[in-house]
């Protein structure tokens, strides 16, 4: 057996210090011992790239190690063409964000890490960066190896920590020591937020109240540190949106993931002042560039940055740890023993803990936005988007400029599309900003045609003003477009070129600002990209990319791609295989029709026509794939939104920049136009709510039939029994723990033996109750194919995707109020299984009915356990007359006789 252990150099510092077990050199103390057993191990810090130790290794490897310091990051790509014989993924260490966990389930690949194994190191660790930022430490020391000395400048931003509110992001294993050791500083209150509530002693223990709004939470916190693991529900968390409800000058302690804040956003609260100060040991990139922001980023004081490599978890005491869990987990695998469930991540393609995946659906919808090519027309286009920020500003209290890469999660284009999407997504332009730079850049390459030669424009002057605007928007004219490994970007970038010898098949060649491992993009700079997208052989010469002996030409993208909604539709499927898309938004360069193509006289054919017929060319392409979109997502509304300027364009060409406020008056009439605001009301919406309404796998193609397939029927609901009597003391009980405003999560669990009525009674309280919900799921819960199945079938119904994933991704995030009922959960199974089918989220209840007491430990709530034995002689006794339609008579001495003999048969004690 082969095992691949993906480690971080120690150098001099692990020779000198063995117990550095982490390291390449010490190997986490298992090299003799997995030889004496008879396998191979192989071990590296070698792990970006096709070419990478890591990936030529990992199609051989059965087992993985890597570590959160140094992480191997195993994508779907590679688990899924690179990694046929990998069984075992171990984390030596804790957090398993770098392995995708969705992919490890669909192909049973078991995920486990060495769980507690750095929770006091960690713990510890945020103590002392928390200190470190309220007592301005670290200004104060750079001002001690300075030589200076002075304390005005210090004691200015110093505070006490005592009188503080601090709140924990997260009250797991280091969340909770981290509450425990914040203890004794007589802080003025201790906050929590997380998903699932302390038990009551815990959180007495530490008299830490729990917030359930995050914005709440963070506007009460003078400290909040982040101790919770990065999946989709957490990445990004901390961003712009969410920092303007911090209270000014707090403070931010981060030793969880660097991917749960954004790294933009971070810095500029920072230099604004409305942060105080950041420190931690976690990165969104590791190892960090040296140019990321908060290497270097500072208060307005000048101070406010503790930050420092990623170590807090690998401490000597802590690799001791780790490594013998690592072996442990080892050894279990090779004698075949169970795992630590406490250790396990992903197991036999089941989520095993609550930590990962089960947040996952909470995520909003995908924002994408395609731009179409079109020449010089492409001005347009960013009109259109200039009014789609403008009203997305309107939205938002402050009024503050947006930038669209913080509301679209993909921008691609192609031509001049590609252009506008590079400077919007890669580059973050601000929407005015990239209009005043896509006007300069086309003035300067299109005002001056060629006379002569085989292209209309020079290729040079092209690539001159693409490395300008790249220079001045990020310090460097050759920065890559391509991100480094693990590079976690907000919004990802895509621009489309053609390969030069293999244009007839009609295949783009994508450039991205994010790395995959099939299909790689060309690794080049951004102006590279952009002059390859820019292309068309009748405007510009093709640009040759790539070493000396593997140069590819490529020519433009708007040959066959000038909207490529299509393309992007099937990367973002692969992408993003579990999420779902709330607006994809298209937008084009002017219709085909009002482009007049002159007749080819001898003049025009010596000055040329050419960037006329391709703009004509790229026009009618565009609107081809347009209506292609349009058919296909006709049958679910709210998705698809094409805009494409269809009049008053046609005499403006590329050497017609004087007539920019005529384009911007045609743009402006379309779009005052009555259908136009209203569907540009509509986008907004989407745009805005990121509602979850197709699933991802649904939007390449086979929305139709697809997407609107409906099941024969959806169980409904039963009516309770017309004679339906007694059990008054628990239907008041149950209805009141369901009728709790305080938005706190319910699960009502009924438990008893099988006939004592616990059907009949829930549904007599859902009858009662039934004006509190806008949906009621009702499920008969025999076994777990059957809650799978009801699941599966109102995610169809409802349109909001195809499994029952789905439905508790769509539950959990819903403001809806909702009651899921799960009747007659009997199998046993269920006992270890049932908590994967009960959604989280604060507007749903959920009721469980069952025979197994072991189910009881899921209540939740007040009121909201009931055990039901049999019915008492008077509950009894009033069903029996109802039955026999008695009521309001008066039974005669042999009838009462009768009915005391009948209700002992049915085992109702007297």
């Amino acid at each position: 057996m082969k095992v691949l252990a993906i480690l971080y150099d120690g150098g001099k510092a692990a020779e000198e210090e063995p117990r550095l077990l982490g390291t390449t050199e010490n190997k986490l103390g298992i090299a003799d011992w997995l030889k004496e057993r008879g396998h191979e191990l192989i071990v590296t810090s070698d792990k970006e790239g096709p070419d990478s130790v890591f990936q030529k290794e990992l199609p051989e490897a059965e087992v993985l190690i890597t570590t959160p310091f140094h992480p191997g990051y195993l994508t779907a790509d590679l688990i899924k063409n690179k990694a046929p014989k990998l069984k075992l993924c171990i984390t030596a260490g804790v957090g398993s964000d770098h392995v995708d966990l969705n992919a490890a389930n669909e192909n049973k690949i078991t995920v486990a890490e060495v769980s507690g194994s750095n929770v006091v190191s960690v713990a510890e660790h945020v103590i002392m960066d928390i200190l470190l930022l309220v007592r301005n430490f670290v200004p104060a020391h750079e001002m001690i190896e300075r030589g200076d000395w002075n304390v005005s400048q210090i004691a200015r931003n110093a505070f006490d920590l005592e009188g503080k509110v601090v709140g924990t992001i997260g009250a797991g294993r280091i969340g909770y020591r981290v509450l425990e050791r914040l203890v004794p500083f007589n802080c003025k209150e201790l906050l929590y937020f997380d998903y699932n509530a302390l038990p009551d002693d815990a959180a007495k223990a530490v008299k830490a109240r729990r917030v359930e709004n995050i914005e709440e939470f963070v506007a009460q916190c003078d400290v909040v540190t982040v101790n919770a693991p990065l999946h989709e529900g957490t990445r990004g968390l901390i961003n712009a949106n969410l920092l303007k409800h911090f209270k000014k000058g707090a403070w931010i302690v981060n030793t969880a993931r660097g991917a749960i804040v954004d790294r933009h956003d971070l810095a500029a609260a920072l230099k604004s002042g409305h942060i105080n100060g950041y420190a931690g040991d976690v990165w969104d990139v590791q190892p960090a560039p040296k140019d990321h922001p908060w290497r270097t980023v500072k208060n307005v004081l000048g101070g406010g940055n503790g930050m420092v490599p990623h170590y807090s978890g690998t401490t000597l005491d802590a690799q001791l740890r780790y490594a013998q869990g690592t072996k442990s987990i080892l050894e279990n695998y090779l004698d075949g023993k169970p795992q630590d469930p406490s250790n396990l991540i992903v197991e036999g393609g089941q989520y095993a803990t609550r930590n990962y995946g089960q947040h996952q659906e909470k995520l909003p919808g995908l924002n994408v936005l395609c731009i179409d090519g079109g020449g010089a027309r492409g001005l347009s286009s960013l009109i259109v988007l200039q009014e789609v920020m403008h009203r997305l500003r309107g939205l938002k209290q402050n009024g503050e400029p947006l930038i669209p890469a913080d509301h679209f999660d993909y921008i691609a284009g192609s031509g001049t599309g590609g252009i506008s999407a590079c400077m919007l997504g890669k580059l973050r332009m601000p929407i005015d900003k990239a209009i005043e730079e896509y006007e300069k850049l086309m003035k300067n390459v299109f005002t001056k045609k060629k006379v002569l030669g085989s292209t209309a424009y020079k290729a040079k002057r092209l690539q001159k003003a693409l490395g300008t605007m790249v220079r001045e928007a990020t310090g460097n004219a050759e920065e890559r477009m391509l991100g480094k490994e693990g590079d976690d970007e907000k919004c990802k970038t895509a621009v489309f070129a053609m390969a030069k010898k293999n244009m007839n098949a009609c295949l783009p060649v994508i450039f991205r600002s994010y790395r995959v491992d099939a299909d790689p993009s060309p690794d080049c700079t951004i102006w590279e990209a952009l002059h390859a997208t820019m292309a068309h052989p009748d405007l510009f010469k093709s640009i040759d990319i790539g070493d000396l002996s593997l140069k590819q030409s490529f020519v433009g993208g708007e040959i066959g791609c000038s909207n490529p909604t299509g393309q992007v539709l099937a990367e973002i499927k692969r992408l993003y295989p579990n999420r779902h898309v709330a607006c994809i938004l298209s937008v084009g360069a002017g219709h085909a029709r009002t482009i007049q193509v002159p007749d080819p006289s001898l003049v025009q054919k010596l000055f040329r026509t050419q960037d006329v017929v391709a703009m004509k060319q790229m026009a009618t392409d565009s609107e081809r794939v347009a209506e292609e979109m349009g058919a296909r997502f006709k049958t679910i509304s709210g998705v698809y939104f094409r805009f494409n300027v269809d009049q008053g364009m046609q005499s403006v060409f590329s050497e017609s920049w004087e007539q920019r406020s005529d384009v911007l008056g045609h743009t402006k009439s379309y779009l005052r136009k009555s259908e136009v605001r209203g569907t540009m009301e509509r986008a907004i919406q989407s745009i805005s709510e990121r509602r979850t309404i197709i699933s991802t796998k649904l939007i390449d193609g086979h929305i139709q039939g697809e997407a609107v397939k409906r099941p024969t029927r959806l169980k409904r609901c039963p009516a309770p029994s017309p004679v339906y009597t007694g059990r008054d003391t628990e239907c008041e009980q149950l209805e009141k723990c369901l009728s709790r405003n305080d938005e706190e999560r319910c699960i009502c669990v009924v438990y008893g033996l099988g006939g004592v009525g616990k059907t009949q009674l829930i549904l007599n309280v859902i009858e009662r109750t039934r004006d509190m919900w806008d949906c009621v799921i009702y499920v008969d819960a025999n076994s777990e194919a059957a809650i799978k199945s009801t699941l599966q079938d109102f995610a169809v119904v409802k349109g909001i995707g195809e499994t029952y994933e789905d439905a508790i991704g769509w539950l959990e995030s819903s403001h809806e109020r909702w009651l899921l009922v799960l009747d007659n959960a009997d199998d046993q199974a269920l006992v270890t299984r049932i908590r994967q089918y009960l959604p989280g989220g604060r507007r749903g209840k959920i009721i469980i009915t069952t025979r197994l007491a072991d189910l009881a430990v899921l209540a939740k709530g007040a009121g909201s356990s009931c055990h039901l034995s049999s019915m008492s002689q008077e509950d009894g006794m009033k069903l029996l007359v109802k039955t026999a339609r008695k009521e309001g008579q008066t039974l005669s001495g042999a009838e009462m006789e009768a009915a005391i003999a009948l209700l002992q048969v049915c085992g109702i004690s007297l």
